[in-house]
């Protein structure tokens, strides 16, 4: 199995090399194989850690809940990933609906003071 070292997965997946250390460092990754000569290396299997990692990220899910996903995605059980994954995209999808509905009470409020500014309704 190839190996790549931390500045080549770096690269390779768009997770800075100091992110990378501290997802070894929490238990979200790893920790690296160390090379012969020192580096740390990781193989396909941490890449895909790191892409499950990531997606999660981008929903805006906790390094905490993205480690018990991660956790229980590596143990096979899709069933719990699909349970736990299924509510923590619901909380966000109702902390999103929240936000947009007090940002849209803001963008009136700002509509308004702004006609009264210009003396334009």
């Amino acid at each position: 199995m190839k190996t790549l070292r931390i500045s080549e997965v770096a690269a390779r997946t768009g997770v800075p090399a100091t992110t990378l250390r501290y997802y070894e460092d929490i238990g979200l990754i790893g920790p690296a194989v160390r090379s012969a000569n020192g580096y740390r290396t990781y193989d396909e299997r941490d890449l895909e850690r790191l892409a499950v990692i990531t997606r999660a990220k981008k929903l805006d899910i906790s390094l905490e809940d993205v480690r018990d996903l991660v956790a229980a995605w590596e143990s096979d059980e899709c069933g719990t990933v699909q349970h736990r994954l299924s509510g923590i995209v619901a909380t966000r999808l109702r902390e999103t609906r929240e936000s947009i509905a007090e940002l849209t009470g803001l963008a009136d409020q700002l509509e308004q003071a702004r006609a009264r500014l210009t003396g334009k309704p």
